[in-house]
Order: structure tokens, then C-alpha cells, then sequence
């Protein structure tokens, strides 16, 4: 659907955006910067990406990303195609044996993907682009030139360089791709949100698109080249921030209402209360370092559903719907949520977990793999008692603190307590679009143990010039072979070769090899 009403907002909104420094304001937009304010998460994240642009690139240059950014977009699949350009992020974030995690995978995939890949890698200090450095010469690694470094001054910054960006192309424009700087869910994030504008005026072909409306991480997002599956996190956020403008401008609310009364066929019943939603975002307590959402969404005890007629539909459904509508519009294809309340059930059913990318994973258009925490629970329990010691010993010895199985397979302990419910309703969902499902093994844990995800991984799947077929997966092992050889069996019996990456004091802290990557281009799109 044309989302006319948010679409004028973002016409007015991505040119103030990319105004070069001492630009004059036309008189013309002086009501856009008000969409501006109302619409920036305070000032930093938005304010910063127009700052660092306005001293990277010249007048000609945003006036030409102006122009750019008026052609439609598309997401790029995170399973068609080969890798073509690949962005990491490195800082003292990480250290010690978490370090060698990431400089590991590092390692696997300069070395196992194209021998032309690209890789921009932003760092926070000379130490981290110099360990990168070592790493290039001692394995090596071939076209050495291949490798960009960019080190912008004074920033903090963590080694999670797909939450803060999102890669997208242009279907009319194979000259340029666009990177998406959004305003992110996570909050203690440090400086990242400031890389984007550095990569994009690093490289000429990258279209900086900081759309600040669409509230979303980028590990909140994974697609195929039919569907882009999001997190209700995400959905739920974004409502929330166009619902919020709605009110601070109520000639905004009153032109979104017009435009689905209008082009919908449903009547939109408007709300009096405060929070229209059936949800609610409650703030959560987020320990130091993990890489997890600061809030959980729960049912609004003071929710009201008003009655409605087969053609209505109630003003939190239209923020909701808004919020979609949105994320289709940028992504170029249809969304499908997951993790949202489903009204038909007794149950009040939500995410599954923090980020959708360490739950979902396409393998191809028809085939979908979906965490299953059942699995790890019925492997712990095949194990002798013996076979669980040695497991409980390698583990604390890898963590250097004493870790139990009992920690993989407690739903408690996981902050998700009716996770596994939440994962099958994953997969039903999916398999209600159409695809084919396959379970991987899962466990979410507090504080000191690994988050075990085998969906954060990355895939390349294409055919070279010299007719050879590709299809490779990147994927995170853990070093409990019960486990591990499950995914491994699962994605060799769908005729994947498997680099495997070890990464289990980085999981840790809730992320995996997908979330410090970011692709910035990807050969062979539809």
C-alpha cells in the first residue's frame, strides 16, 4: 500500500537529514524540521548522522543522495547470492578469549569466502586495526588491498555491527546499494549508531538512508527474496514512535487515520486513551555488556478492546499496521511478523527471544529454520552422567567459572519462560506462509554461559562464472559436539558446506556471527 501520509513525512524528512553544512533551510521546510524533532529519538542519533555527513560530504554529493534516495528500495536476502562487501567492528568491547572469538571468525571467513570480498572494518583504537592487520599476514590472506579501515575519533563502540544499519539495494540502480541507519532498539549501543555515515562517505557506491521513523535493529530482521521476517519488537517500537508523533502533531494522526479510512475499506475506531495498544513496553534491567533488548513487551492491564464492526479496526491495529506498512515500503517486499499476540488464542504469546536473527533463519525461498530449546533439553538428557561432567568441565573452563547444563535447559533462567511455546508458534507461522521448516537446537541462559543459537550465521548461495554452484553457511559451534553435529547434520543434509566458527565465550553476551557482521552489497540479487 502507498503510505501517503508517513511517505510526505519521509520526502521532507531524508532531505533535512542530508543537508550539507551551511546550507540554508528553505523557508518551505520549516514545517518538516518540526517532523524532524518529533521523530528523532532526543537529538543524538539523528542530529549526529547529519552532523558527520555535513563534514564528510559536500553540497553536490547530498543533493545526489537526495535524488538517490527517491527510488525505491529493497532488502538484501540473507541466503541468494555471494557476499560482496562485508562490514566488522572491532573495539576493547571484547577481550580475552571473547576476542579471540572474534578474531577467529575473522580468520574463517576472510579466508573461505570470494578472494575479492571487500571488508570495511571500523575500529575503535590502532590496537584493534593492527591485530586485524597481524591476522591478514600471518594466514596470508590473499588481496590484502581488499581490506578498508576506518577509525573515527573518539568514538565507543562495541563489536555488534549489524544492529545499527541494514543493508539494501536499489533494483533500478545496480551502481549504488543503500545502508539503512535507523533509530536502533537498543540504547546502550555506545557510538555505533555514528558508523554508518563513516562507511557510507568511505565508499562512493553506499547510499547513506537514515531513516529515523523505522525503530529496529538490524539482527531484528532477516530475509529471502520473498519475505522479510521481523521481530514484533520491532513493529511494536515503531508504533509506538509513529503513535507518539500522532499525538505531539495531531495533523499528522488525523492524515494517517484519513489515509486508511480512505484506502483500507475499514473505518478506524480513534482512542481516547493513552496507549491504544493491547501491549505495552515495560523497561527491563540490562546487565553491563549483554546484547540484549532493554524492554519487554507485556499485556496493557488497561487495554480495552472497543467493539468493533467487520469494517473497522481499532486505532492501536492502525499504528500496528502503520508500523508494517512502513517496513514494506523500505524493504521492498511483504513482512511477516513474528512474535506478535495472536487474539484467537487463550494464550498471549510474544517473541521468543531477544533478536529474530538468533531464532529464524531461511535457508532458501521454500525452507525455514526455527530454535527449537527442546532439543538441547532432550540431547542433556541422552547424555551418561559422566558425558554431562566433562560437558560441565569444559564449559566452566571455557567461561573460567562454573557453568551447569542446567543453565542450557532451565526456561527460568532464559528471562523467556514460556520460550519454547514461543518458538513453536515460530514455526507455525512460517509454515502458514508457505515454507517448509526445519528445528535447530537452542538455549537462551543468564549471565555466563553461551547463548546457543545456530540460525546466527552467515549464508552465501550463487553460481560462479565457470558454472560452479555455491552454497556455504558460516555457522557458530559451541564445542558441545552432541549439539553442534545436530546443526552441522542439518544444514550438510540441505547441501550446505559448513565452515564452522567457534564462539561460545562471545555468546555470552547474547550475540553470534551474524550479529558483528553487516553485509554492505551482496552479487546476484533478482
Amino acid at each position: 500500500m502507498d503510505f501517503n501520509p508517513i511517505s510526505q513525512v519521509n520526502t521532507q524528512y531524508t532531505t533535512g537529514q542530508i543537508r550539507s553544512a551551511g546550507e540554508k533551510k528553505a523557508p518551505a521546510e520549516s514545517s518538516s524540521a518540526a517532523v524532524n524533532d518529533g521523530f528523532s529519538r532526543g537529538s543524538s542519533s539523528s542530529e549526529v548522522s547529519k552532523a558527520i555527513l555535513s563534514q564528510l560530504c559536500g553540497a553536490d554529493d547530498t543533493r545526489e543522495t537526495t535524488k538517490i534516495l527517491s527510488k525505491p528500495t529493497r532488502i538484501f536476502p540473507d541466503n541468494y547470492g555471494r557476499v560482496t562487501h562485508l562490514a566488522f567492528q572491532l573495539s576493547d568491547y571484547v577481550y580475552g578469549s571473547m576476542r579471540n572469538d572474534v578474531l577467529g571468525a575473522y580468520k574463517t571467513v576472510f579466508m573461505n569466502m570470494e578472494p575479492d570480498t571487500k571488508f570495511t572494518i571500523t575500529v575503535e583504537s590502532d590496537r584493534d586495526r593492527n591485530d586485524v592487520e597481524k591476522l591478514i599476514r600471518d594466514n596470508k590472506i590473499p588481496n590484502p588491498e581488499r581490506f578498508q579501515f576506518i577509525k573515527p575519533d573518539n568514538l565507543d563502540l562495541t563489536v555488534w555491527a549489524r544492529d545499527q544499519m541494514i543493508g539494501m539495494y536499489f533494483p533500478d540502480d545496480p551502481s549504488k546499494t543503500a545502508l539503512l541507519n535507523q533509530t536502533t532498539l537498543h540504547s546502550w549501543h555506545n557510538d555505533d549508531e555514528q558508523v554508518p555515515p563513516y562507511i557510507a562517505a568511505q565508499n562512493p557506491s553506499i547510499v547513506l538512508d537514515p531513516e529515523k521513523r523505522i525503530t529496529t535493529d538490524g539482527g531484528e530482521v532477516v530475509s529471502n527474496n520473498h519475505n522479510s521476517f521481523v521481530g514484533f519488537y520491532s513493529i511494536a517500537a515503531t508504533a509506538e514512535r509513529l503513535r507518539e508523533h500522532g499525538e505531539k502533531d495531531p495533523s499528522f494522526r488525523d492524515a494517517v487515520i484519513s489515509h486508511y479510512n480512505t484506502k483500507s475499506g475499514q473505518h478506524v475506531v480513534e482512542s481516547s486513551a493513552q496507549n491504544p495498544f493491547p501491549f505495552t513496553l515495560v523497561p527491563k534491567e540490562v546487565q553491563e555488556g549483554m546484547h540484549e533488548q532493554p524492554f519487554l513487551i507485556a499485556p496493557n492491564p488497561e487495554y480495552k478492546q472497543p467493539p468493533l464492526r467487520a469494517n473497522e479496526m481499532a486505532e492501536g491495529d492502525m499504528w500496528v499496521k502503520a508500523a508494517k506498512d512502513l517496513f514494506e515500503k523500505q524493504f521492498g517486499q511483504k513482512v511477516v511478523v513474528m512474535g506478535g499476540d495472536d487474539p484467537s488464542t487463550p494464550e498471549v504469546e510474544g517473541p521468543a527471544n531477544d533478536h529474530l536473527d538468533m531464532a529464524l533463519t531461511p535457508f532458501d525461498e521454500k525452507t525455514v529454520a526455527v530454535g527449537d530449546p527442546s532439543l538441547i533439553k532432550k540431547a542433556v538428557e541422552k547424555m551418561s552422567p559422566r558425558r554431562r561432567k566433562e560437558v560441565e568441565k569444559q564449559l566452566s573452563a571455557l567461561m573460567e567459572r562454573p557453568v551447569t547444563l542446567r543453565s542450557l535447559t532451565d526456561d527460568e533462567r532464559s528471562g523467556y519462560p514460556n520460550q519454547q511455546r514461543d518458538f513453536d508458534t515460530y514455526a507455525r507461522n512460517v509454515e502458514k506462509e508457505g515454507y517448509r521448516i526445519l528445528r535447530l537446537p537452542y538455549a537462551e541462559p543468564t549471565w555466563g554461559a553461551p547463548n546457543i543459537t545456530y540460525n546466527n550465521c552467515l549464508i552465501e548461495r550463487f553460481q560462479k562464472e565457470d558454472g560452479t554452484h555455491v552454497k556455504r553457511v558460516f555457522l557458530p559451534v559451541y564445542g558441545i559436539r552432541e549439539l553442534d553435529n545436530m546443526a552441522l547434520d542439518t544444514y550438510k543434509s540441505e547441501g550446505f558446506q559448513v565452515f564452522p566458527i567457534p564462539m561460545a565465550t562471545l555468546a555470552t553476551r547474547k550475540g553470534a556471527l551474524r550479529c558483528i557482521s553487516q553485509w554492505l552489497a551482496r552479487k546476484g540479487q533478482p
